[in-house]
């Protein structure tokens, strides 16, 4: 199955993180080499606040690392290996976490005595964190934009309430979705980001000007409602 498009346009993690796992022996060192991978889980594996899931590494063909580690994006928190090489971790979501969406990880190891020979590191994996319950509200930071100028961009912001008790900003989840009514009004991003496009002109030449992007999540949907009449259009001579 190939990986969610969000998983595949995630950036790598950064190294200068990864390189604090290391044995002091081995810091401050420039070249980084991809020497290990991830096995399991799959990239997008979906992980509830609360839950814990398994993490393996494993070498690449001709690399023997002597020491192992496991970095997560904060605030997931990756377990710690009593002996070395390691090759199997876990990775802890907090009950507590209050974004939804994509969450980092990825391994560190060196080879030779004390960890003082080569660097090698895998690539980053993504992880996806989303809400542990029924949603009960759909809530929109704005019901409506207003834009003066074609190209003109806005973030929205949304945070759903769960049937758990709970609530968490679920801008960048996965699961929510967004959806212009009028792409030649406003366009919109998965993440939200909605950026005006013109007045809509139609073949009769009415502009009317106005749009709605629909924000839906777990069924529910709310509307924010777009106008774009205030911008200038250029006419053709």
């Amino acid at each position: 199955m190939k990986p969610h498009r969000r998983c595949r346009r995630f950036g790598r993690i950064a190294v200068a993180g990864l390189l604090a796992l290391l044995p002091v022996s081995a810091r401050g060192r420039d070249k980084v080499t991809k020497g290990l991978r991830i096995t399991s889980p799959a990239a997008g594996t979906v992980v509830r606040p609360g839950g814990v899931i398994a993490v393996a590494v494993a070498s690449l063909p001709g690399v023997a690392p002597t020491f192992v580690g496991l970095l997560a994006q904060f605030p997931l928190q990756a377990s710690a290996c009593v002996s070395q090489p390691c090759f199997r971790f876990t990775v802890t979501v907090p009950t507590t976490i209050n974004r939804a969406g994509l969450y980092s990880i990825g391994a560190i190891g060196t080879s030779g005595a004390r960890g003082a020979g080569s660097v090698f590191a895998s690539g980053s994996q993504a992880l996806d964190v989303e809400p542990g319950a029924a949603i009960t509200s759909l809530n929109v930071d704005f019901s409506s934009l207003v834009f003066q100028r074609a190209g003109e961009s806005f973030p929205l912001t949304v945070r759903g309430g769960f049937a758990n008790g709970t609530s968490m900003d679920i801008t960048k989840s996965t699961e929510i979705t967004y959806t212009s009514s009028d792409t030649k009004v406003a366009t919109v991003t998965p993440y939200g980001l909605v950026t005006a496009v013109g007045t809509g002109c139609g073949q009769g030449g009415a502009c009317v000007g106005v749009g709605v992007i629909y924000v839906s999540f777990g069924g529910k949907t709310v509307p924010v409602q777009i106008s774009a009449s205030a911008l200038r259009v250029a006419h053709r001579h």
